[in-house]
């Protein structure tokens, strides 16, 4: 999920002059689904949870965040790279041959939604995946006591 909500461009990709949604305090709610054959039992509360953030948004955090063509942690990177005044899509690649395609929608300045899909099996026939659903809601401009570099995790 916070992959999701932080990681929302090829050579070509530019930001806009100005973000396609208002800065201030986000929040946000969305599930992960994950699918893991012969996953021990104990697991399974684990891999369908849903999960609340509140985080601050704003022009620095933006522009860090849909930076162009950045790697995402030390092993995963961006591509095909898709941002347009309604939306932004990429797909990831992760050394270990996990692959992804996350897209989120602007639906106006103050609200949005995603998905995102991840196959998790590393080339092996295990068929293990991660799919995620968020939405997105602004809450106003002030960010109260939290930092745009810190997102506040409620459940």
């Amino acid at each position: 999920m916070k992959l999701l909500l932080v990681a929302l461009s090829a050579a070509m990709f530019q930001l806009p002059a100005k973000p396609p949604m208002k800065m201030g305090l986000w929040d946000s709610e969305g599930v992960v689904h994950m699918t893991m054959p012969n996953a021990p039992a104990m697991m399974a509360g684990m891999m369908n949870r849903p999960i609340h953030v509140r985080s601050c948004m704003t022009p620095e955090s933006y522009a860090k965040a849909m930076g162009s063509s950045q790697q995402i942690g030390k092993d995963c990177a961006r591509t095909n790279e898709v941002f347009t005044g309604k939306g932004y899509s990429f797909d990831i690649s992760c050394k270990g041959k996990t692959t992804g395609h996350f897209e989120m929608t602007f639906d106006s300045d103050t609200a949005m939604h995603g998905t995102g899909h991840l196959d998790l099996s590393q080339g092996r026939a295990s068929g293990a995946t991660s799919d995620s659903t968020t939405t997105m809601k602004w809450v106003g401009p002030d960010c109260g006591g939290i930092s745009p570099d810190k997102p506040e995790i409620i459940k």
